[in-house]
Formats: C-alpha cells, sequence, structure tokens
C-alpha cells in the first residue's frame, strides 16, 4: 500500500483504541516502515538527479532490501512493539501503526517488493493485489474517508481530519495515475519503434502486464545498472510479447513471450548479463522503416 495511506491508516486506528492518542505520532509510526527501506535511496537518487523526480530504481543497493526486510517483518515488529510498550509507554498504542503497515502490506503487493513477513524466519511472500491499480486505490481512499467519518461522528476526530485522506487521495491519485508515460523512438532492425520506459518501481514492476491493446505505443525498454541477468514472466500479461535481451547496446539473445491466455504461466531468463531489455508486441504498429 501506498506510504500515505498508511500513515493516515496508522492515525485512524490510534483514534479507534483510544481517543486521546496522539494523531501524528501515529501516522509517523505509519509511514516509518517505507520511510526508512526507500527514505536514504530517495535522497541520494534525488540529490543526484538535481531536481528531477524521476529516481533511478534499476540500481537499487542491497542496503534497501536489507532495510525492507527488517521493516517489513510481522516477527520483529511484534518484537519492538515489545519493546517500546517497555520502555515508551506513553506511545505503546501509536506503535501499533508499525505492524498495522505490514499487515497491511502482505495482501496488497505483487511483483515489486512482497512483504517478508515472517523475515528472518521464513521468506515465504504472498502475491496478493498490487496497491498501484487505480480502483485500488480509489476505493482505498473512499474506505479511508468513510473511517474518518465515523471517527467524527463519535467525536474521535474534529472535522479538520477529515479534509486530509480526501486532499491526499485526489492529489496522490491524480499524480500517480493520470501522468503521460514517457516514450522514446529506437531504431530496431531497420524499423522505428516507440517504446514507454520504465523509470519507477511502479512501471518496472507492471510492464505490461494487464494491458490488452496499445495504441500509442509498441513495447516497453527497462534499464539495468549495473548489468545483471535478469527474468521475466507472463503473469497478467495479455500481449503476445518479443524479448531482446541487450548488452552493451549488442543484442545477445531473443525469445518468445507468449501471452497467460495462449500458454499459460511463463517464464524466460536472459542468456547472460543485460543492460536493457526490450519488450516489443507482436503485430505492434511500425511507424517508419528503412
Amino acid at each position: 500500500m501506498d506510504v500515505f495511506a498508511h500513515g493516515l491508516y496508522g492515525g485512524a486506528f490510534s483514534r479507534i483504541i483510544k481517543p486521546k492518542t496522539s494523531f501524528w505520532i501515529a501516522v509517523l509510526f505509519g509511514v516509518l516502515p517505507d520511510v526508512i527501506s526507500f527514505g536514504p535511496h530517495f535522497i541520494n537518487s534525488f540529490i543526484l538527479n538535481g531536481s528531477s523526480f524521476n529516481v533511478p530504481v534499476f540500481n537499487i543497493p542491497s542496503y534497501v532490501n536489507n532495510l525492507y526486510n527488517i521493516t517489513h517483518s510481522l516477527i520483529l515488529a511484534i518484537l519492538l512493539s515489545f519493546t517500546v510498550w517497555r520502555f515508551l509507554p506513553k506511545y505503546k498504542l501509536e506503535f501499533l501503526a508499525w505492524p498495522l503497515h505490514v499487515l497491511f502490506d502482505i495482501p496488497t503487493h505483487t511483483n515489486f517488493y512482497t512483504t517478508p513477513f515472517l523475515w528472518p524466519i521464513s521468506n515465504i511472500k504472498i502475491h496478493g493485489i498490487s496497491w498501484g491499480q487505480t480502483w485500488f486505490m480509489i476505493l482505498n481512499y473512499i474506505a479511508i474517508s468513510i473511517i474518518f467519518l465515523v471517527l467524527l461522528k463519535y467525536r474521535r476526530v474534529s472535522w479538520k481530519f477529515l479534509i486530509i485522506p480526501v486532499l491526499v487521495g485526489v492529489v496522490w491519485i491524480s499524480l500517480f495515475t493520470l501522468r503521460k508515460p514517457e516514450t522514446l523512438n529506437l531504431n530496431l532492425d531497420g524499423k522505428i519503434y516507440i517504446l514507454r520506459t520504465a523509470k519507477t518501481p511502479w512501471e518496472k514492476a507492471q510492464g505490461l502486464s494487464k494491458i490488452r491493446e496499445a495504441k500509442e505505443y509498441d513495447g516497453m525498454i527497462f534499464y539495468f545498472d549495473p548489468p545483471e541477468q535478469a527474468t521475466f514472466w507472463n503473469k497478467n500479461t495479455y500481449l503476445d510479447l518479443e524479448l531482446i535481451w541487450i548488452n552493451n547496446k549488442q543484442i545477445i539473445g531473443r525469445d518468445e513471450l507468449p501471452s497467460i491466455t495462449h500458454r499459460g504461466l511463463v517464464t524466460k531468463t536472459s542468456p547472460g548479463k543485460i543492460t536493457e531489455v526490450i519488450e516489443i508486441i507482436k503485430q505492434s504498429r511500425i511507424h517508419f522503416t528503412y
């Protein structure tokens, strides 16, 4: 689930338990698992990229994954809760927003950063639904707003708090879902293809999944820095794709990735380390030929 929803759920949950809890402290604990995991990398990337918000995520350092395991382990969150209850009893109820964050993430992450809720005992993860889908985000913020309405009715929050989920929901959903995908033109085999570029964690995790018809582009290009051996699969992919494996501008292999409706679940692994992979939609529009 997105970090803003986590904070709002955490603040609301604290007021459900007890009216006099600190709403904003609970919000802080609700967002901390994501802030601790991705915050340092985001800040570093933002500084390196000046005023650009296109954070380079293809070279996510290992420490991000390690922090994510720690902060999104339900086992560690429960142990940390006992520590807070012992040494910071004033905020023991507000801290429950942290394990609540982990619980919400278990069914709302798929492909990209599934929740390691049993770490370090087990690597079991659940591939749930993606919180980044527009319909889910809309329903999620409607649910948050309803919760705040109920809290307002029982005088657990003031009317001013009701504005927060509505405003955050409208702005965040608009920024997240209404932006136009970035594209580039690529000359490949004497033909010009329009390719979407994947520059955010969401774009890279989604790829061309859940798309049944592409009218404005011919495929997608992914970047890997440093080079790595990559595996792609066709979960929720309804287009027949050609995979073109590239290392330092040289094509090192090609594969067919059929739609899941034609062949069931299929995975393809690059023949070696790659710097880019291109997904070309079969029978896509070709704009120019030489």
